[in-house]
């Protein structure tokens, strides 16, 4: 389970910059679904809206181990996420949430993803929900992991004044 949280420090009509931390949790049921290690990191993004209906922008985080089973190896794994959407009313598409990742700990190993995604933004009671659905292709990776796969989203829009 990973959790990723930003502060925007820097908000404008078609730019946000955001920093933050990542934390990741070891819930893997089984050694071959997990890293089974804690690990902690920062998190920086870099998000544009053009006038067109463009989202475009990047999400790095850096996760490093700091406990965990001590006889699994340490992990030092950097995440690029590139983020190129197209909005259109309540709808949007593109790219996908898929994360590069490179672990710098054990030999550079790296997992490169390709995903599209469709997604719709709605208004259940008094607060926004986002559903998705993303079905993805693993074109390089090192180490477990699916060929192919499919995921589905759903996240809660936290509004302003939550903040």
């Amino acid at each position: 389970m990973s959790i990723s949280d930003q502060l925007i420090v820097r908000r404008r009509a078609s730019l946000s910059v955001g920093v933050g931390a990542v934390v990741v949790f070891p819930t893997a049921s089984d050694d071959r679904l997990g890293q089974g290690k804690y690990q902690i990191g920062p998190s920086v993004s870099l998000i544009s809206q053009t006038a067109n209906g463009w989202q475009i922008g990047v999400i790095v985080q850096d996760q490093i181990s700091f406990a965990g089973d001590p006889d699994r190896p340490d992990v030092h794994q950097f995440g690029v996420q590139p983020i190129l959407n197209y909005v259109t009313g309540k709808w949007y598409f593109g790219a996908g949430d898929f994360t590069s990742t490179f672990d710098w700990e054990n030999g550079g190993a790296a997992t490169i993803p390709l995903a599209f995604q469709a997604g719709y933004v709605t208004k259940i009671g008094k607060y926004h929900y986002n559903f998705s659905v993303e079905p993805f292709k693993v074109v390089k990776y090192d180490g477990p992991s699916a060929d192919w796969g499919v995921r589905f989203g759903f996240v809660m829009l936290v509004p302003e004044h939550f903040r």
